[in-house]
């Protein structure tokens, strides 16, 4: 049996509280926030199905991705 990491999240619609799983990355049964989830899990559990068991919702998790470069501190 495959491990996995879960990720969890509050719905949009009702406040229920939804998880999907990821088999990205290590995948040691960690449990993450969707906030705190690294960047590879949570674009892995976007590209899943989330639905809320509370109202019945299929929902999307949509992801965006800002990257930019700062001067470092060593020169």
């Amino acid at each position: 049996m495959g491990m996995y990491d879960t990720v969890h999240a509050r719905c949009p619609k009702c406040g229920a509280k939804i998880s999907n799983q990821s088999k990205v990355g290590p995948c040691t049964l960690k449990d993450y926030d969707i906030y705190d989830a690294p960047p590879a899990v949570v674009v892995d559990v976007a590209e899943g199905e989330w639905w809320c068991d509370g109202c019945e919702s299929r929902l999307r998790l949509r992801v965006q991705v800002t990257a930019h470069l700062e001067p470092s501190d060593d020169g």
